[in-house]
């Protein structure tokens, strides 16, 4: 079984990070334009439980997402299924459909541009994305795919690479309770 290992940021001096990306020879990836749709379930709050299930276009592209409850109070660590949904721009709204027939709702809507970046650090592949969150401003992740064997490396991985990136202070809260909460309280 393979782990997210993953931590969050608010991003206070974006142009301090990127130099410090670039110093480490990181790789940029493309602009991402994404849309994520959160389904909560027919009998259970995926806010308790501390899951998400997701359906997430893509720049064009859609995929479907589970994310199961964290595992530590340091980390976003967590089990994640994601699968590629099949060609086509109906696909994802189909997808809902089948799934609200099902007894899901549409929960919320998070909207972002995402900026990729990939590193080599410490004997791990890190994806790590600038993310721009409408609503709530900007943030960096970093994610470490892992399987269990490696969990505890993984983590001191990440919390190495956003010491050296200027970073501290993680957001635990996905992007989704933030934006929820923001709507709540505006």
């Amino acid at each position: 079984m393979t782990y997210e290992v993953e931590n969050k940021y608010w991003l206070e001096d974006e142009e301090a990070v990127l130099e410090k990306l670039s110093e480490l020879n990181a790789e940029p990836g493309n602009m991402q334009r994404q849309i994520d749709v959160y389904l909560q379930h027919p009998s259970k709050d995926f806010r308790q439980t501390d899951e998400a299930f997701r359906i997430r276009l893509n720049n064009g592209k859609w995929c479907l997402t589970y994310k199961g409850p964290k595992l530590d109070q340091e980390t976003k660590t967590r089990r994640e299924i994601e699968l590629d949904l099949p060609e086509g721009t109906e696909i994802g709204p189909q997808f809902q459909e089948l799934f609200e027939a099902l007894g899901f709702r549409p929960a919320l809507e998070v909207r972002k541009s995402r900026r990729p970046f990939h590193i080599y650090w410490e004997e791990f592949e890190v994806e790590g994305v600038l993310d721009e969150v409408e609503e709530l401003g900007k943030f960096m992740e970093l994610e470490i795919i892992a399987n269990e064997e490696r969990l505890e490396l993984a983590k001191a991985a990440l919390k190495s690479l956003a010491a050296s990136l200027g970073l501290s202070d993680p957001e635990r809260r996905s992007y989704a309770d933030l934006v929820a909460e923001a709507k709540d309280s505006g």
